[in-house]
C-alpha cells in the first residue's frame, strides 16, 4: 500500500532538496541581472571581446557560481579548476576564449 505524504514531509523534502543543491533563495531580480550584466561585458570589453556570445558564457557562468541559475559541464569544470573537463566541454568558441572565461569567474560586486 502507497502512503500518502503529509504536508510537513514534503515540505522538509523540499527544504532538504534546496540544501543539497545549494540553490540561492534569493530572487534574481532585474535590477541585479543588469548589474551582472555589466559585470560581464567590462570584463569582455577589457579584453577586447565583443562577441555577445562570449559575454554570456561569462555572465551564465556568473550567475551559476552565485545559485541562480543552472550551469553547463563546461561552466562547472571551469568553475571547479578542472582544465582538461573544461577542454573536452568546450566549443570552439569558448577554446578561443578561455582564457578570458577564465579569468572572469573571480568577479565580483
Amino acid at each position: 500500500m502507497i502512503q500518502q505524504r503529509s504536508r510537513r514531509q514534503k515540505k522538509r523534502s523540499l527544504h532538504k532538496l534546496y540544501d543539497m543543491y545549494k540553490i540561492n533563495m534569493v530572487p534574481l531580480t532585474q535590477e541585479l541581472y543588469d548589474t551582472y550584466v555589466d559585470m560581464a561585458t567590462i570584463h569582455a570589453h577589457r579584453w577586447g571581446v565583443t562577441d555577445n556570445k562570449v559575454i554570456h558564457i561569462i555572465l551564465s557562468m556568473l550567475l551559476y557560481r552565485d545559485g541562480y541559475w543552472d550551469g553547463s559541464g563546461f561552466i562547472e569544470a571551469v568553475l571547479r579548476n578542472d582544465l582538461s573537463k573544461a577542454i573536452d566541454r568546450a566549443d570552439e568558441l569558448c577554446m578561443t576564449y578561455l582564457k578570458v572565461i577564465v579569468s572572469a569567474k573571480n568577479l565580483y560586486m
